[in-house]
């Protein structure tokens, strides 16, 4: 068993760092961000993601029967106050760990990329993520409305496709340049046609937007097709993570 120092001091700059990665814009400044709970962290491990894996002093045990392949200085042990002042879930498993964001800089080239137009909702967001590996969209865009992917709920919500997933921030002026490459998919519930109905052997960008507002205009203004899923009843919409999977098991490469 190591001996592994303990931090019991809030003014310590480590626990200081770590906690400040509950907030958008300290993941932003510090392109990094933290993941907690035991299956996603060892997700993490196995793809060499961990930058520094943090640990409840209850749950110490954890590194010799979960964790012992992490490197001596990673690792973290805080005293349990400090561990549950940072921690987002009800019942913590006692391991987190602190993941640095990497953006997807080569071009976009899979047969079927999804693009995010403002999902505000942290949960729809991260079960849209999850979907999308599960339907071979292994290539994201995201326009600067949606909500941050690395939100803790998101994060939870995604269990681990977070890791696999490429994603990509592009304006929309730059998603309309992809259109000589990709067919732009929308989905409206105006003059749009069934996904029974709609070609599936192109390259597609699928375009899925908030339950709220929909699709911007602009990138329905622009769409090569209009899809809207065939519902019974008197239903307006779908919730946007169910509509969405929909939709990415339709066109599913």
């Amino acid at each position: 068993m190591h001996n592994h120092s303990i931090i019991h001091s809030k003014e310590n700059k480590t626990f200081q760092l770590i906690k400040s990665l509950n907030k958008k814009k300290y993941r932003v400044l510090n392109r990094l961000y933290l993941v907690e709970g035991i299956k996603m962290t060892q997700e993490a491990n196995e793809l060499k993601l961990i930058e520094m894996l943090i640990v409840r002093e209850a749950d110490i045990n954890l590194i010799e029967t979960l964790f012992n392949d992490i490197e001596e200085d990673s690792i973290i042990v805080l005293a349990d106050k400090l561990f549950d002042e940072i921690t987002n879930m009800q019942n913590s498993e006692g391991v987190m760990s602190v993941i640095k964001i990497t953006e997807f800089e080569e071009e976009i080239s899979s047969k079927r990329v999804l693009c995010l137009d403002g999902i505000k909702d942290p949960g729809n967001m991260g079960t849209i993520i999850r979907s999308a590996e599960s339907f071979g969209f292994n290539e994201i865009i995201l326009t600067n409305e949606c909500v941050d992917i690395y939100n803790p709920k998101t994060l939870r919500a995604s269990m681990g496709s977070v890791f696999r997933i490429k994603f990509k921030y592009l304006e929309t002026v730059d998603i309309l340049k992809l259109r000589g490459e990709y067919r732009l998919y929308t989905t409206s519930l105006k003059d749009s046609i069934l996904l029974d109905d709609a070609p599936k052997d192109e390259k597609i960008i699928l375009v899925i937007g908030s339950e709220s507002h929909g699709v911007s205009h602009e990138l329905i203004e622009s769409a090569d097709l209009l899809v809207r899923i065939p519902m019974n009843g008197d239903l307006e919409s779908l919730n946007a993570a169910i509509a969405a999977s929909i939709t990415m098991y339709v066109f599913r490469p």
